[in-house]
């Protein structure tokens, strides 16, 4: 129900106003008594608007709702207008411009007629100022109408900026609006595909494993696409690798090793001429160029260290050396488990970054057998048996022929997994 009018309030004012000729005057004839109590009715009157409209609005919860709604919209605008869910930017700043003008014009309207009314009574000395107290309540549910669509503004930009759809609703929009990042990279992976098919597929894995580890670590939105696809052209610098040295089955002499280690350069030259990225995946080729940079400053090809490296690299790295020592190559076999966990174990905080590191140990290993164990189809079927166990607790008890304490890890799995694992990969 609606806040009543208090009348004790009011019969005060009418004392007050009998009581002048008695009291100290001011120069417009009204006595300080009077004013003070016009003044603190005044006051009352718009806490009561407050009240008022709050009451009302919980009785009508459809309302609210549209009040919300509206302003969620508008909220998100505002965070589409930044950049942050992947509309090009000069038209979500127009769009987000144009609805935040029309609130902002709106709702200076609404306050401008209720400050006005209230200054055109308030010089009304007769009767109980009805027309002020009014006006005063005008303005008690401007203000709770506009703490209210305050607060859907504010949800509206969190949830824009944080969307879980977040990346498939920027890819249909920059599709829409031109933006051809998607099918440059396609085009990209096709002439991979064309020129070495084992580093096209392992671009992919990369790209799908940084992902995993990108989510593990609760990056944003932003930070898990960026380490996607960086991840899926981390080595397309290889291009300009001659096909004999990536197909070497032997130790690379001096020169062949200089031409190789080249390719991170290269990625990083391709990407800048060949793709046009948007403002929030503007250093994606540096990101995806400095994947053999290493903490410590010994990689390559900047010797960058820390955090110089961008936090979608350092994913990129983890995921990379993983792919590489449990795939075979021209001139070697997959890695053994027990030297594949020392070589992170060894690595890091030198070369691999610990929070990286530890999110990607850390992942189901029903989600990391299928990329690790190659294109099997029998993998995909047997990869449920391992979802409540960590791929790192997997990884130890095989290196240890024995279940890691604590561990969820049977020895049935280990069995498996060793069958799975030294199976011969496609």
């Amino acid at each position: 129900m609606p806040f009543r009018e208090n009348q004790s309030a009011v019969g005060h004012s009418d004392s007050a106003s009998g009581h002048s000729s008695s009291s100290e005057s001011s120069d417009s004839g009204e006595s300080n008594a009077e004013r003070l109590s016009r003044e603190g009715n005044l006051v009352v009157e718009v806490g009561r608007g407050v009240i008022n409209r709050v009451d009302e609005l919980t009785d009508h919860p459809g309302q609210v709702a549209a009040e919300l709604g509206g302003s969620m919209l508008i909220g998100a605008g505002l965070a589409l207008a930044q950049g942050k869910a992947g509309v090009a930017r000069e038209v979500a700043q127009i769009v987000g411009a144009s609805m935040t003008a029309s609130f902002v014009l709106t709702s200076a309207r609404q306050f401008e007629v209720a400050r006005d009314a209230v200054a055109d009574t308030w010089t009304n000395k007769s009767g109980e100022n009805r027309e002020a107290r009014s006006s005063a309540n005008a303005l008690g549910a401007f203000i709770a109408d506009s703490a209210i669509f305050s607060a859907g503004g504010i949800v509206g930009v969190k949830v824009a900026r944080n969307s879980s759809v977040y990346m498939g609703v920027h890819h249909s929009i920059d599709k829409a609006l031109g933006i051809r990042t998607q099918e440059q990279h396609a085009q990209l992976r096709q002439q991979m595909l064309g020129y070495h098919p084992l580093t096209a597929h392992h671009q992919d894995r990369v790209g799908d494993m940084s992902r995993i580890i990108a989510e593990g670590m609760r990056l944003p939105p932003a930070s898990v696409e960026k380490a996607y696809l960086a991840g899926r052209m981390h080595d397309i610098g290889k291009l300009k690798t001659p096909k004999e040295i990536l197909d070497s089955p032997g130790k690379l002499d001096g020169h062949e090793r200089a031409v190789i280690n080249h390719h991170a350069t290269d990625t990083g030259i391709i990407l800048r001429e060949k793709v046009d990225y948007p403002k929030r995946l503007a250093d994606l080729p540096t990101v995806a160029q400095n994947h053999h940079e290493r903490l410590d400053g010994r990689g390559s090809p900047s010797q960058l260290s820390a955090e110089q490296i961008a936090v979608e690299t350092r994913v990129n790295t983890v995921a990379d050396v993983f792919d590489v020592l449990s795939h075979g190559r021209s001139y070697k076999t997959p890695t053994p488990v027990s030297k594949l966990i020392d070589v992170f174990d060894r690595g890091r905080g030198t070369q691999f970054d610990g929070k990286v590191l530890d999110a990607f140990l850390q992942q189901p290993a029903s989600k990391v057998l299928p990329l690790m164990l190659s294109e099997g189809g029998s993998i995909s079927r047997v990869a449920p048996t391992f979802r409540k166990v960590e791929i790192g607790d997997l990884l130890r008890s095989v290196k240890d022929h024995k279940p890691v304490p604590g561990s969820s890890v049977t020895t049935e799995q280990i069995d498996l997994f060793n069958t799975l694992y030294m199976r011969p990969q496609s």
